[in-house]
């Protein structure tokens, strides 16, 4: 079909000015909103490796390969929680001595995955990628004080979690600014 990069160039182009808002659409019901929009930008790279064989009816082949994207996606963080979850069961002296400093990542995973999913998410949210109360409530589409209050109980939770077998974790994720 196109030959020169002008025309695939222009080919794609044209498939996200008439597809994404539907794909777009597609994704954020599946999944959260971060989470579609990196759905929305694999669709189309997966578009634009294969733009020879995108079919006529293109919006119908889009959303399988959105489908795809998902389902992948589900299916990978489906292995990594199983993984934490046999990590999190193993006694402590099957993956590491008592007094190695790896006890307490074991308590932390195991105290990590019995977190329920919101608390691990906000918790992930200013922690490991830094966003502020104020980001992360523009995140996950909430206000800010609402962020603030359930940053709040999922650091207690978490702290009481990680408290249940010694003491208490060095991690706690500070606190960011509003």
């Amino acid at each position: 079909m196109s030959t020169t990069p002008a025309d695939r160039a222009a080919r794609l182009t044209q498939l996200w000015v008439d597809h994404q808002p539907a794909i777009a659409a597609f994704a954020r019901r599946r999944v959260d909103a971060a989470t579609a929009d990196d759905v929305v930008s694999e669709v189309f790279i997966v578009a634009w490796r294969r733009l020879d064989e995108v079919p006529r009816d293109e919006r119908a082949w889009l959303i399988g390969v959105a489908r795809n994207v998902v389902m992948t996606q589900q299916r990978g963080s489906q292995r990594a929680l199983s993984l934490v979850s046999r990590v999190a069961a193993q006694p402590r002296a099957q993956l590491v001595a008592e007094d190695d400093e790896g006890a307490e990542r074991v308590d932390l995973a195991r105290a990590w995955s019995q977190l329920a999913e919101p608390d691990r998410e906000l918790l992930a949210l200013t922690a490991w990628d830094g966003l502020s109360v104020a980001q992360a409530a523009s995140v996950l589409c909430i206000p800010r004080t609402t962020c603030a209050m359930r940053l709040l109980r999922a650091r207690r939770r978490f702290a009481t979690l990680a408290d249940d077998d010694g003491p208490r974790p060095s991690f706690v994720p500070p606190t960011k600014g509003p």
